[in-house]
């Protein structure tokens, strides 16, 4: 008797099993058709996009540092989100600058507003977020 009750468990859970297996290969069929539908190729639409973040005391950030994790950097958006909220944490400005396509290069204020740093600005963090980039290439 044992062992006909062993088998009936594992005949559902076969059963939940193949249910399972069935559903995922709908999904991901259904994800090739429906973009809004997260599935294999969700990430095949991102951005490549590189970023400077500096501190107010011109040091480096990495996102990574500052955002809750898990996180996945689709674009640029989420970076300078991070950018405005260490502002305001600091009360002090932060520069960014991006690279995605075109380029980039802000001042995030406290306020939540932004300035740009053109190519002769002399603000010390611009001139920072320039150093930024050439320091990698060393």
């Amino acid at each position: 008797m044992a062992a006909m009750a062993t088998t009936t468990a594992s005949n559902g859970d076969g059963r939940k099993l193949r249910l399972f297996v069935l559903l995922s290969v709908v999904h991901v069929a259904l994800s090739l058709f429906v973009p809004a539908l997260p599935g294999w190729k969700m990430f095949s639409r991102v951005v490549p996009f590189q970023y400077r973040l500096v501190d107010a005391a011109g040091r480096a950030v990495r996102f990574d540092d500052i955002a809750p994790l898990p996180h996945y950097l689709t674009g640029p958006g989420p970076v300078q989100e991070a950018a405005e909220w260490l502002a305001q944490r600091d009360n002090a400005p932060v520069g960014l600058s991006v690279r995605a396509g075109g380029q980039w290069d802000l001042l995030v204020l406290p306020t939540g507003s932004t300035s740009e740093c053109g190519e002769q600005d002399r603000r010390r963090l611009c001139q920072r977020l320039r150093s930024a980039w050439e320091d990698e290439g060393r």
